[in-house]
C-alpha cells in the first residue's frame, strides 16, 4: 500500500492560513487526495510537534483539539523502543544535515514501513535518496 507521509513543517503549513507555505502546501495536498501517492500517515512525535506548534499559535485548546482531531483521523505510527534505538543512531551519525530527532524518526519510520513518499518544507529531506519530497 502507498503511503505519504506528513512533516510537521507541512501540517503546520496546511492548516495555518498565515504560513508563507500555506497556498503550496494546499496545492500538494490536493495532489495527495487524487490518489496518486497513496494515504496520510504521521509519527506521535509529529503529531506532538504540531499539537504543540497550534495551541502556540492560537493560544486556544479548543480550536487545538479541533485541528488535532483532524490529524488523528490519518494512520499514526507509533515509536518503540527498537524505533527509538534507530533513530537515535540517524540523529547521531548525521552528515551535512541538521535533522532534529523528530526527523531522524520519520526517516526510520519511512524506512520500516517502506514509505516512498514525504510532504515537508524540509529541504535537508532532499538529500536522503530513497525520499521522494512532495513540496
Amino acid at each position: 500500500m502507498k503511503m505519504v507521509f506528513l512533516d510537521t513543517s507541512f501540517v503546520i503549513s496546511y492548516l495555518n492560513k498565515r504560513d508563507k507555505n500555506h497556498i503550496k502546501s494546499r496545492e500538494v495536498m490536493n495532489k495527495i487526495i487524487s490518489g496518486n501517492y497513496g494515504n496520510l500517515c504521521i509519527s506521535d512525535y509529529v503529531f506532538s510537534e504540531c499539537a504543540s506548534v497550534l495551541f502556540r499559535l492560537s493560544r486556544n485548546i479548543k480550536k487545538t483539539e479541533i485541528l488535532c482531531n483532524r490529524l488523528k483521523e490519518d494512520l499514526i505510527f507509533y515509536t518503540d523502543k527498537e524505533t527509538f534505538e534507530e533513530t537515535f543512531k540517524i540523529f547521531v551519525k548525521q552528515k551535512g544535515t541538521s535533522f532534529s530527532f523528530v526527523d531522524c524518526s520519520i526517516i526510520t519510520l519511512m524506512r520500516i514501513n517502506n514509505i516512498k513518499y514525504l510532504a515537508t518544507f524540509d529541504k535537508d529531506f532532499d538529500k536522503i535518496d530513497e525520499i521522494k519530497v512532495l513540496n
